[in-house]
């Protein structure tokens, strides 16, 4: 499992952690674009205060800031909670 440190997390007055398990889709993946080395557990600081959903949108939209990758559909990204319960995002 690796940590994603994200700029925002900084202004966060408390924290919990989102999951999220990230699969790289071959069949889409760029050779110019370094994609497989983003597969696999990460742990996201996220605040406190959110909902489950709203704590995995906000997983979610550091991990795709911090990496600035351009083909979001390269990839299937599983969220989970602290618990590794599955979190549906809608």
């Amino acid at each position: 499992m690796r940590t994603l440190h994200h700029d925002n997390e900084i202004y966060y007055p408390a924290t919990r952690h989102i999951f999220l398990e990230v699969e790289v889709r071959q069949e889409l993946f760029s050779p110019q674009e370094p994609s497989n080395r983003l597969a696999g557990l990460w742990k996201v600081a996220v605040p406190l205060e959110q909902d489950d959903v709203d704590a995995g949108w906000t997983a979610m939209g550091a991990f795709f800031t911090v990496f600035e990758t351009a083909n979001l559909q390269a990839f299937d990204v599983y969220v989970y909670d602290e618990q590794m319960n599955p979190i549906e995002l809608d």
